[in-house]
């Protein structure tokens, strides 16, 4: 799905560097390739629990570094999707 016209957006462009971002920090641990769906999807449903406590924090104490915990948290749900439909593109492939 590659289309040479498309311009991305700066907040998905700033986004994705977010998610690399972590996804090097997280490097030494091998990568999602082997992983099961079933367990990049937990990983996804804790990550949402906590953008919701979150949440939930920020409307009593909206600080700046609550809000970057938030925004943390976000990218790790985001991540975790992106590498389960990783998974699954991949094994659409053989």
């Amino acid at each position: 799905m590659q289309n040479e016209n498309m311009t991305i957006r700066p907040a998905l462009a700033a986004n994705t560097t977010r998610m690399e971002e972590q996804l090097q920090i997280h490097v030494w641990k091998g990568g999602w390739e082997g992983e099961t769906s079933e367990y990049l999807f937990a990983g996804f449903h804790k990550k949402v629990e906590e953008v919701k406590d979150g949440l939930n924090y920020l409307n009593v104490a909206p600080e700046d570094s609550a809000i970057d915990m938030v925004i943390e948290d976000i990218t790790h749900a985001q991540n975790y999707l992106m590498m389960l439909a990783d998974n699954l593109i991949r094994s659409k492939r053989g």
